[in-house]
């Protein structure tokens, strides 16, 4: 499959459905995360064959196979570290219980440097926002660290009310 890039354009769709995102892509740069990179198990999960991870394919609240059905929803990290935990102990997503927030250099490695707005495979990961998603990482100093998908930047903040996205993750340490 070859991996397509639209212009930018953010619309939001009427109700309560999330963003229709596309991003802006240089395509004369080989793409970093290109489609045959990654499975979709068609479960609502992609495969990293890179890193061997297995990813949430919608970010939180939205479900579907281009993640359109139901309301993208943002979190405090706490509330980010719950509900992976209510998932898996709720008989999981899609077969498993393992489910967690990615580490910071987990949540990097989907980042496509040769697109903006946001910097990732909208094919195999639809919908994701231009905007900051939750890592578990966190260091000594109590800095926790998100990933900016705008421009695939990671970013920190000692704030663990601020509210960003969640894609979950399984699978590595």
């Amino acid at each position: 499959m070859t991996f397509k890039c639209p212009v930018i354009l953010l619309a939001i769709l009427i109700g309560s459905g999330p963003w229709q995102v596309h991003a802006t892509c240089n395509s004369a740069i080989i793409p970093d995360t290109p489609d045959n990179r990654y499975i979709d198990n068609q479960d609502g999960t992609i495969t990293d064959t890179r890193t061997d991870l297995m990813w949430s394919k919608c970010s939180g609240g939205l479900t579907g196979n281009d993640c359109s059905v139901g309301a993208e929803l943002t979190y405090t990290l706490s509330q980010a570290l719950r509900l992976a935990k209510t998932i898996n102990n709720n008989d999981g997503f899609a077969g498993y219980t393992d489910w967690r927030l990615p580490n910071i250099n987990e949540l990097a490695s989907l980042v496509e440097f040769q697109c903006v707005q946001p910097a990732i495979n909208l094919n195999l990961f639809p919908a994701t926002q231009p905007s900051g998603y939750w890592s578990s990482s966190q260091s000594v100093n109590d800095t926790l660290w998100f990933l900016d998908f705008r421009l695939g930047e990671i970013t920190s903040t000692t704030n663990d009310t601020n509210i960003h996205h969640v894609r979950l993750v399984r699978g590595g340490p």
